[in-house]
C-alpha cells in the first residue's frame, strides 16, 4: 500500500513537473521614457491565464451549442404550430361539413315531417257522378259534418295511412309502412341528442349521417309517390269542375313556405339526393298551392236539399212557358230555411236585384262568384268577409218566383256554370279544404 501511494505521488509529481516545464517563468523587460521596467510572468500566472481562457472557451462553446439547440427547438415548435394550425383548419372544415350535413338532414326531416303530419291526410273518396238521391243524402249531413269538432292533422294523417291496404298497386308502396318507418327514423336517429353513456368506439359521425340520409331517401321516394298521387287526384277533381290548375295555383296567401333545401358544397347536378328533396319540396309546394286555391271553390251545399226543382241550362220558363236559359239551379225548401255560404269569401252584393229578388253575391277569389237569389232575409253586408258555412240569409220567394226556393248560381269570370258539378264534388273538395285550413292554421 505504501509502495502504491509512493508511486502515485511520484506520478503526480512528474505530471506537474511536465506541465510546469511547458510554462517556465519568464522575465519581461521593457523601457518607457528612458526608464527600464521589469515584469515577471510566473508559472502560476501562466497556468491561471490558460485555465481562465480554457474555461471561457468551454463556456462559449456551451452557450453556442445551447443557443443552436434553442433555435432548433424554436424552429421545431414553429413548424409544429403551423402543422397544428393546418390540422385545426382541417378539423374545423370537417366539423363545418358535418354541421352542414346535420342541418341538411334536419331540414329534410322537417320537410318529411310536415308532409307526413299535414299533407298525407285522408281525402273523401272521389266520384265522377252521383245520383240525385245520393247527392241529397250527402247534403243532409254536410252541415253537421262541417260544424263537428275537427281532428288534428296528425290524427287525420294516421287515419289516412291506416285506410290504405298493405300494398298499393298504383305506386308499389305501403303508406302505413312509410308512417311507421318515419317514426322509427325520427325516434332512433337524433342528430342533436347524444347519450352520455354511449360507448366511445362508435362509428364515425359521417357514417351515421350517411345512414340517416340513406333511410331518408327511401322514405322521400315513397312520400313523393303519395304526393304525386294526391296531386293527380286533386287535378282530376279540378278538371271535373271545369277549372284550370293555373287558376287555383294563382292564390298567393298559402301560408308559410317549405324549408329551402340548400346543401353546401354540392350542386344539383352532382348531388342526386338534393335533387330528390328539391323535387319533393316543389311538388309539396304545388300540392299546397292547389289545396289552398281549393278554398275558393264553392263546394258546400248552400242549404238542405229536399229537391232540385229546376236544373242548369235550357228549360221551359215557369211563368211564360217559353224556352229560356237557366243560369243556376233551384233548390226547393221551406220559407225561412237557412242559407249558408258555399265557400269563404267577401260579400260583393247584398240587396234587391230585380228578378232575383233579395240576392247575395259572394266573391271567393280567383274569379269564382256564387249567387243566392229569391231570399226572404239577408244577414250580411257588402264588404263583409264570411267563412264557408256562415249563415248569410233565409230562403224565400222574392223577385220573379212561383214559390219558396233558393236560386243558386256559380260564376267563373262572370260566366254562369253548372252548380251541380260543384255539388257532386262537395265531399271531395271539402275534405281538401279542411286539410288546407288546418295547414294554414298550423303554419300561421
Amino acid at each position: 500500500m505504501i509502495l502504491f501511494l509512493s508511486n502515485l505521488v511520484s506520478a503526480i509529481k512528474r505530471t506537474i513537473d511536465k506541465i510546469v516545464s511547458f510554462f517556465p517563468e519568464h522575465h519581461i523587460i521593457f523601457r518607457t521614457n528612458g526608464i527600464a521596467r521589469h515584469f515577471r510572468l510566473t508559472t502560476i500566472m501562466q497556468l491561471t491565464s490558460v485555465s481562465l481562457i480554457t474555461l471561457v472557451a468551454i463556456a462559449s462553446i456551451t452557450v453556442y451549442i445551447q443557443s443552436a439547440l434553442i433555435v432548433s427547438r424554436a424552429d421545431y415548435i414553429h413548424k409544429s404550430k403551423i402543422q397544428l394550425e393546418k390540422l385545426s383548419k382541417k378539423v374545423r372544415s370537417l366539423q363545418s361539413n358535418l354541421n352542414d350535413q346535420i342541418v341538411t338532414l334536419e331540414q329534410r326531416q322537417q320537410l318529411l315531417h310536415n308532409l307526413m303530419e299535414s299533407n298525407l291526410q285522408s281525402n273523401a273518396p272521389s266520384s265522377n257522378a252521383l245520383s240525385s238521391t245520393t247527392m241529397i243524402a250527402q247534403a243532409s249531413n254536410v252541415h253537421s259534418q262541417n260544424s263537428a269538432p275537427g281532428e288534428s292533422a296528425a290524427e287525420q294523417a294516421r287515419k289516412h295511412l291506416a285506410s290504405y291496404k298493405a300494398s298499393d298497386t298504383n305506386t308499389g308502396f305501403a303508406p302505413r309502412s312509410a308512417w311507421n318507418f318515419f317514426h322509427t327514423l325520427s325516434n332512433t336517429f337524433s342528430l342533436k341528442a347524444r347519450d352520455n353513456n354511449a360507448p366511445i368506439n362508435q362509428k364515425p359521425p359521417q357514417d351515421r349521417t350517411q345512414r340517416v340520409e340513406n333511410q331518408q331517401l327511401v322514405l322521400a321516394r315513397s312520400v313523393q309517390n303519395i304526393v304525386d298521387r294526391q296531386i293527380n287526384r286533386n287535378m282530376n277533381i279540378i278538371k271535373r269542375l271545369g277549372l284550370s290548375t293555373n287558376r287555383l295555383q294563382g292564390q298567393t296567401a298559402v301560408g308559410g313556405p317549405f324549408i329551402a333545401l340548400k346543401d353546401k358544397g354540392t350542386t344539383q347536378k352532382s348531388d342526386p339526393s338534393s335533387l330528390l328533396f328539391q323535387r319533393l319540396a316543389q311538388k309539396a309546394a304545388k300540392l299546397q298551392r292547389l289545396e289552398a286555391g281549393m278554398l275558393s271553390v264553392p263546394a258546400m251545399v248552400p242549404t238542405k236539399i229536399n229537391r232540385i226543382n229546376s236544373r242548369f241550362g235550357t228549360r221551359r220558363d215557369p211563368l211564360n212557358r217559353g224556352y229560356a236559359f237557366h243560369s243556376g239551379i233551384d233548390i226547393k225548401g221551406s220559407h225561412g230555411q237557412p242559407v249558408y255560404s258555399s265557400a269563404q269569401g267577401r260579400i260583393v252584393y247584398a240587396g234587391y236585384k230585380g228578378a232575383y229578388g233579395y240576392t247575395i253575391d259572394i266573391d271567393h277569389g280567383l274569379g269564382l262568384i256564387t249567387r243566392y237569389g229569391h231570399l226572404s232575409k239577408i244577414h250580411v253586408n257588402i264588404g263583409q268577409q264570411v267563412k264557408q258555412g256562415a249563415l248569410i240569409g233565409r230562403m224565400g220567394s222574392t223577385g220573379r218566383s212561383t214559390g219558396t226556393h233558393l236560386h243558386f248560381e256559380v260564376r267563373v269570370d262572370g260566366k254562369a256554370v253548372n252548380p251541380q258539378k260543384y255539388l257532386k264534388e262537395s265531399a271531395n273538395v271539402m275534405a281538401i279544404q279542411k286539410r288546407a285550413r288546418q295547414q294554414l292554421a298550423t303554419r300561421g
